[in-house]
């Protein structure tokens, strides 16, 4: 449409300038209307972008923009009724005008292929809008069509999607089926709030179509900034902190010295020069993890409330207002990655406002978290964190035993260090046998020697101890965190393996797919299902579709699934069940167009 023409707010339109204009008319030049259409389609997609799902919906019929309607392929690709290409693929126009007979001919082939082009360029556009996905309703395996929902094509992070298959049970098919689908619903959740923060304007509301279509949006969007181009710059975000905090920690630790001509600190910096460098890179360093950490309250605070009044509603619980947020902030701060930020950045802020600058040091413990083989030793080591404990447990007892054997038969052997009372003799123990790297009792008891009348005893009582420290109980814990490290090793192998063998939603065996995929002549079977057939994306966004619609605009197959996923039943799910195996193709078939009219 031409620039100010349209009146509605509700309009979804294409602001062109008025040397274009020309371009709508019948006789405009099929090569300038392609290359405005292949700007102008950029445009288009930042423009729909800012619709709502309803907007969307009413933009785009999902009957009849779906790839898989031949009525809607007829009408965008007139061209192939006169038995022209109808992909890139199959195109044989050369862009070479010695090719041709004349320069006539060649302009004249040259309108023909950016006519077809620039009706293959709009089929691909407005098919981006609609998913085909295969349920089950009254056991047999039906399509469904539906509309894409603005969440599902903009705001899912690929880290929220690696996360899913990272942590998804594997081990049965119904059981992944149920996990899958809580997932996707608390994915949901989170993506509607990145959808409400991405789209938050400081433009007032009467101007911000104007903004919309006139201004870039980090200029009036300040989430925005963060969260486009899938959270790039949350993540860059921490990358920075890490490399400043490494910079503070090396700086620190070379020009942070002893103030021995001051008694009111302990520590100072080496010359102004580094201490205006430090508190710049402090500085830096705040605004970063700050930034960073009020982003992520900003997503996650509304989702942990969320949860808190799910959990009392289901428990029949009523709790004051301030209760509930109190419990989601400690929900929220409880979880790893926001209580690690949170604890690096008291660490900076106590390092500069209490002059403790030895606490900079800290911040280089990020690296525990951001780099993915030490992320994976931390896990190894927290995973048997109980038997750990109860390992610890173990041990301190057993010394208390032999404090306690000490403190009465060899209460002069050990000197001061067990004549006060068992516990200080225990504390010793534990201390003094390890300091040294030495395991065992050598360090504190005088040393006797065949021949003394208390050689045997001395000597049960020396290796007894050693064996039961330093062998037994020390190779226990090496052990744990071993066997720790082996099955998360395992766990890996064994869910990348079932990522590479078995198809996601149907749980069907690799083999089945190729040998059918290789009978149709296709190459990579198992990419062409995964990707084609049952994109387990798709199946996602189906579920924000449901989440996203009302009850009462949701079609009969949709309410009907809707109603079995509240129950928290998979059976619509395929397992098992596809029809690239059972040979029906992608068409629209009657049944597959009685699903718009199914009643449950």
């Amino acid at each position: 449409v031409a620039m100010r023409t349209v009146q509605s707010e509700m309009v979804a339109a294409i602001p062109l300038e008025a040397n274009m204009r020309a371009l709508l008319t019948p006789s405009a030049d099929p090569t300038e209307v392609y290359n405005a259409l292949l700007d102008a389609s950029v445009l288009a997609e930042e423009l729909l972008e800012d619709l709502s799902d309803a907007d969307i919906r009413n933009f785009f019929s999902s009957w009849e923009i779906s790839p898989y309607s031949s009525t809607f392929e007829k009408i965008v690709k007139p061209v192939q009724a006169s038995g022209a290409p109808s992909s890139e693929e199959e195109e044989n126009f050369v862009d070479d005008v010695a090719q041709y007979l004349s320069e006539k001919h060649f302009f004249q082939e040259r309108q023909k292929y950016h006519m077809r082009s620039r009706h293959r360029l709009a089929y691909s556009f407005l098919s981006r809008f609609v998913r085909t996905i295969e349920v089950m309703t009254d056991g047999n395996l039906h399509y469904l069509h539906f509309c894409l929902p603005v969440t599902a094509m903009w705001y899912v992070y690929g880290e929220a999607k690696q996360n899913i298959l990272d942590t998804v049970p594997f081990n049965s098919p119904e059981i992944k089926a149920r996990y899958f689908i809580r997932m996707c619903i608390d994915l949901h959740r989170e993506s509607k709030l990145i959808k409400d923060l991405s789209r938050f304007s400081i433009v007032p509301q009467r101007l911000l179509k104007v903004a919309q279509r006139n201004i870039p949006d980090w200029m009036h969007r300040p989430f925005q900034i963060f969260l486009c181009d899938d959270a790039k710059n949350m993540t860059r975000l921490l990358r920075g902190a890490l490399y400043l905090g490494l910079l503070l920690a090396a700086h620190t630790g070379m020009f942070l010295v002893p103030a021995e001509d001051s008694e009111d600190v302990e520590s100072r910096w080496v010359s102004p020069r580094a201490a205006i460098l430090a508190y710049t890179l402090g500085g830096l360093y705040f605004l970063c993890t700050a930034t960073w950490l009020l982003l992520t309250i900003a997503i996650k605070f509304p989702i942990a409330l969320h949860e808190v009044r799910e959990d009392t509603v289901g428990h029949h619980i009523q709790i004051p207002r301030f209760v509930g947020n109190l419990w989601a902030i400690w929900k929220l701060i409880s979880e790893g990655h926001v209580a690690w930020r949170f604890l690096l950045l008291g660490c900076c802020v106590c390092a500069f406002l209490f002059r403790h600058f030895w606490l900079l040091c800290f911040i280089l413990m990020d690296f525990w978290c951001q780099s993915s083989v030490l992320a994976t030793v931390f896990r190894a080591i927290c995973a048997p964190l109980r038997s750990l404990a109860m390992t610890f447990l173990g041990l301190v007892i057993i010394t208390f035993v032999y404090a306690g054997i000490g403190f009465r038969y060899f209460r002069d052997d050990f000197h001061h260090f067990c004549n006060e009372n068992i516990v200080t003799c225990t504390e010793n123990i534990l201390y003094q046998g390890t300091r040294a790297g030495i395991v065992g009792l050598s360090l504190m008891l005088s040393s006797t020697k065949p021949g003394n009348p208390d050689w045997t005893e001395r000597m049960m009582y020396d290796m007894s101890y050693f064996i039961i420290f330093g062998v037994i109980v020390l190779n226990t814990i090496v052990g744990l965190i071993v066997d720790s490290f082996g099955a998360l090793r395992l766990d890996m192998e064994a869910r990348e393996n079932d990522q590479r063998t078995q198809t996601f939603i149907s749980c069907i065996d690799r083999r089945n797919v190729e040998q059918v995929a290789q009978m149709r002549g296709i190459a990579d079977g198992f990419e062409y299902h995964e990707t084609h057939r049952q994109n387990k994306w798709d199946y996602m966004a189906f579920i924000f579709h449901l989440c996203e619609t009302e009850l009462e605009e949701l079609t009969g197959p949709e309410h009907h699934i809707r109603t079995l996923m509240d129950r928290g039943d998979a059976k619509w799910i395929p397992i098992g069940r596809s029809k690239f195996l059972e040979g029906s193709d992608m068409g629209v078939r009657p049944q597959a167009g009685m699903m718009r009219e199914f009643s449950p």
